[in-house]
C-alpha cells in the first residue's frame, strides 16, 4: 500500500503552491482553528512547519490556497469505477483513499468549485480541505491508489454520479 511518509513528498508530487494543515489525529477536523484564514505565505512559517512536520494527520486547503486545487470525493467503492467509467480522464490523476470510496484529485481549468454536497460523496474546492495522510478515525491508514500529478480538466466537463 502505498502512502505519503512526510509532508516534503506530498509537496514533491502537488508543489510547494500547496497550503498543508495539521488535522487532529484521529478526527478529521484540523488542529488549527484559524485554518479558514491561512495562505499560503503562512503554511511556509518555520513554526507552522514544525507543527506540520510533528502532525499524523495532513489535510489539504482546496482551492486558490493551493493552487486550484481541488477534490471530489466518492464515498462508495462501488462507485468508483462508474465515476472513472464516465470520466476517463480521471484514471490518470492522483487517487487516494481513507475507510471507503475514494478522492479523485484535479486542478480545474477556471474557478474552483465550491463545496457540493450529495449522496454519493462531495466535491470539495475553495473553503474546503481533504485529508491526504496519516489515519482515518477508524484506524484505517490514507493510501494513494494512484500516485500521479492531478489532472487539469474544465470542471463542467466532470460527469459526477
Amino acid at each position: 500500500m502505498n502512502k505519503f511518509k512526510n509532508i516534503e513528498e506530498i509537496y514533491e508530487l502537488l508543489g510547494k503552491t500547496t497550503s498543508l494543515i495539521p488535522i487532529k489525529e484521529g478526527a478529521k477536523l484540523p488542529s488549527i482553528k484559524t485554518w479558514k484564514n491561512l495562505t499560503l505565505d503562512d503554511t511556509f512559517k518555520a513554526d507552522y512547519q514544525a507543527k506540520l512536520e510533528k502532525s499524523t494527520n495532513i489535510g489539504v486547503l482546496q482551492g486558490t490556497r493551493s493552487n486550484n486545487l481541488c477534490s471530489i470525493d466518492i464515498d462508495s467503492d462501488e462507485l468508483m469505477g462508474d465515476f472513472v467509467e464516465n470520466n476517463p480522464a480521471f484514471a490518470n490523476t492522483l487517487i487516494t483513499k481513507g475507510k471507503r470510496g475514494a478522492n479523485y484529485w484535479f486542478r480545474p481549468i477556471g474557478l474552483s468549485p465550491k463545496l457540493i454536497k450529495e449522496d454519493w460523496g462531495e466535491v470539495r474546492g475553495e473553503g474546503c480541505y481533504t485529508l491526504i495522510k496519516g489515519m482515518h478515525p477508524d484506524d484505517i491508514e490514507y493510501s494513494i491508489l494512484n500516485f500521479n500529478d492531478p489532472i487539469r480538466i474544465e470542471f463542467d466537463k466532470i460527469k459526477l454520479p
